[in-house]
């Protein structure tokens, strides 16, 4: 039933009681109908009277069944416009929600995935780099024993600096201090 179409029938209300009980003033103006439509979808009555100046009823009409279970009556969901724009939106948020949380999920499982990946190929990387120093290292050695400069000449070349902090790696000492030196007293 269309509750403003009712209530703008002539005669028109003055104001109107809901359920038997409560008496609402209609008030006066131009928003008037939706103010009393508000108020009817806000209140849920049962039973609605239409009543004019003097507290007579003009109308009066029955919005659900009375004869319905108690149990179902308190178990509905509220009947209305703003009900169901409240229903809708949280609704809409929930879904939101839910979507927010499965592609965070996703971009995370991903870049735990990009992480793993690209740790394991650094650590080959560094292996490799590693392996590629130690057999450098190792056919300077046999080039500067053959040309007679020996291990002397080779750790004063330009690898011996490389050459010992390898050794100091590999032996585990910690590399050596470096030498005081006097200054002309600037800093």
């Amino acid at each position: 039933m269309n509750i403003k179409s009712w209530l703008r029938r002539v005669p028109h209300p003055v104001s109107l009681r809901l359920d038997d009980k409560k008496v609402i003033r209609i008030s006066e103006g131009k928003n008037k109908w939706r103010d009393i439509i508000d108020v009817i979808a806000l209140e849920q009555p049962v039973k609605l009277e239409a009543l004019d100046a003097d507290g007579n009823t003009i109308r009066m009409t029955q919005l659900a069944d009375p004869e319905a279970p108690a149990d179902e009556a308190a178990g509905a969901k509220p009947k209305g416009e703003l009900a169901e724009l409240g229903a809708l939106i949280g609704k809409a948020y929930a879904d939101g929600a839910a979507a927010h949380a499965k592609a965070y999920e996703l971009a995370f499982g991903e870049n735990t995935k990009l992480v793993g990946l690209l740790a394991e190929r650094l650590g080959g990387l560094e292996k490799a780099w590693q392996q590629t120093l130690e057999q450098r290292a190792s056919e300077l050695m046999q080039q500067g024993g053959a040309s007679g400069e020996g291990l002397d000449g080779l750790m004063n070349g330009p690898m011996g600096p490389l050459l010992q902090a390898l050794a100091m790696k590999t032996l585990g000492e910690a590399p050596p201090a470096k030498p005081v030196v006097k200054t002309n007293g600037k800093k």
